[in-house]
């Protein structure tokens, strides 16, 4: 992507549609992961060696409430972004995943590990925990914060202090390493999706505007600019799709074509200006009367004004005939 289109798709990107269409994508993508929660609370109960029984299931029943506080708080997100996009708040979203990323390294506090092997795997649980909310917090990054930070924080400063049995402190240093090499792979994924997002609205934007002036030119090319009714070269074209019609014997056909009666009189002595907006008005009176399947169509030059109108009968109906023969004017 050019220096210049990727500007355009940055701008794009930051528009209140395309934010509303990424926190939507965000919060699907995060409602999945979070259903892996409550199985690996489990795993992580069972795993961990002396565990006290009763500490365990606390763990595991927290750990599912707060998931499924989270998961209600992402539904009523997306519920709110269909029906008001532009004003709907990520705020309890936010706070609800925080509350179920920090029950990762709470798990040390309510489990207890007494040996480093417990230790460890509460420390890798935690670790993966917030590697797998990277792929589904990339495109928002408050979602990213709260997952991430709200697990890894928490556990990079218990280690830290010291509160990790059988753990060097040392550690942590590794734990910010970690934070700030997922910080980086974020901010990479994130540039990229915005990118992509804003390259397909400014694409959708271009199509939309080529799709609006090609049209703006076939109306151009088959319609009156002063009373907006088709003119003489679609007359010919749906004439001759009607007459083929009536050739197979699907439809009937009738022709009319009024003529407005001195004309030139009006544009002469009245001027251009009152000469249009008689046809205008006649134009508009012609719309006023015809249904909606029939067509009619628009013919004017200096000197004379007049109407096409080609409509289907209802079969068994047979139009009068004059007795004069009859030859249009084009």
């Amino acid at each position: 992507m050019h220096e210049g289109d990727r500007r355009r798709a940055g701008r794009a990107a930051r528009t209140p549609d395309v934010r509303g269409e990424l926190v939507r994508r965000s919060a699907l993508a995060s409602r999945s992961i979070l259903l892996i929660g409550p199985p690996a609370a489990l795993t992580l109960a069972l795993l961990t060696p002396d565990v006290d029984l009763t500490r365990a299931v606390l763990f595991v029943v927290l750990e599912t409430a707060t998931i499924a506080l989270a998961i209600l708080a992402l539904t009523a997100l997306l519920r709110a972004l269909v029906r008001e996009p532009r004003s709907a708040t990520t705020v309890p979203s936010v706070v609800a995943l925080l509350l179920s990323a920090a029950m990762w390294p709470a798990s040390f506090l309510l489990l207890q590990p007494s040996d480093p092997q417990g230790a460890y795997l509460g420390i890798t649980f935690c670790i993966a925990a917030a590697a797998t909310s990277l792929t589904a917090t990339s495109a928002y990054r408050p979602f990213f914060l709260a997952l991430t930070l709200g697990n890894l924080v928490p556990m990079t400063t218990m280690v830290l202090i010291g509160k990790v049995p059988g753990v060097s402190p040392a550690l942590a240093v590794i734990g910010v390493i970690f934070i700030g090499a997922l910080f980086v792979s974020f901010e990479q994924s994130h540039r990229t999706i915005l990118e992509a997002v804003g390259a397909r609205v400014v694409e959708e934007g271009l199509s939309e505007q080529l799709y609006e002036a090609n049209a703006r030119l076939v109306h151009r090319a088959t319609h009156d600019d002063l009373t907006g009714l088709a003119n003489r070269a679609l007359f010919r074209d749906v004439l001759e799709r009607r007459i083929q019609a009536v050739h197979v014997g699907s439809r009937e056909l009738a022709l009319l074509y009024l003529d407005l009666d001195r004309f030139k009189v009006i544009n002469d002595s009245l001027g251009h200006a009152e000469g249009d907006a008689l046809l205008r008005a006649a134009s508009e009176r012609l719309r006023s009367v015809v249904r909606g399947d029939d067509s009619q169509w628009w013919h004017r030059s200096p000197r004379s004004a007049g109407a096409w109108g080609c409509t289907s009968p209802p079969r068994g109906s047979r139009p009068r005939r004059s007795s004069t023969p009859w030859s249009p004017r084009v």
